[in-house]
């Protein structure tokens, strides 16, 4: 997950790319998208493309990693107090963001929130929603996202 201590040009660089990355995915296919596309769009160069990140795969999980952050974020300051209503606001989030996980799946990438499933996971188990939620909910919650929310999504 993104490192609150990093440099404000470097961030902005990497946030450039990723939506630069997801833009041209609206346009072509995944595999037709050259490291060069990806620098160009955001008006960048390939150097600095390099310098954040070795692969578009690598820029694609740190995209994804925003959005679960902005997930995160959103649900520590939310009223959620039980499982439904994190659940309700879990597939509220993702209606609204679908068309990022459309681009996934458009591009067999959805390999990538499986595989980062466990960290995001984690940082559920930081978030301490025991102030909001019973302990029993907070084990649902963890085993729902291990296995049936990450794979609903894809």
């Amino acid at each position: 997950m993104e490192n609150r201590h990093e440099n404000p040009i470097s961030l902005r660089s990497k946030h450039w790319l990723s939506d630069a990355l997801v833009e041209l995915m609206r346009e072509k296919p995944y595999e037709k998208i050259a490291i060069k596309e990806v620098a160009e769009k955001a008006d960048l160069t390939r150097q600095t493309f390099y310098h954040n990140f070795d692969s578009k795969e690598e820029l694609l999980i740190y995209k994804s990693d925003l959005y679960f952050e902005e997930f995160f974020r959103n649900i520590f300051n939310s009223s959620v107090s039980n499982i439904n209503d994190f659940l309700v606001y879990f597939f509220r989030y993702w209606q609204e963001n679908a068309d990022f996980i459309r681009l996934l799946l458009k591009n067999n990438k959805e390999h990538i929130l499986i595989r980062r499933s466990p960290e995001y996971i984690s940082v559920l188990k930081l978030l301490d929603l025991k102030d909001k939620l019973k302990d029993r909910d907070i084990e649902y919650i963890y085993t729902f996202c291990a296995g049936a929310v990450i794979h609903t999504l894809c």
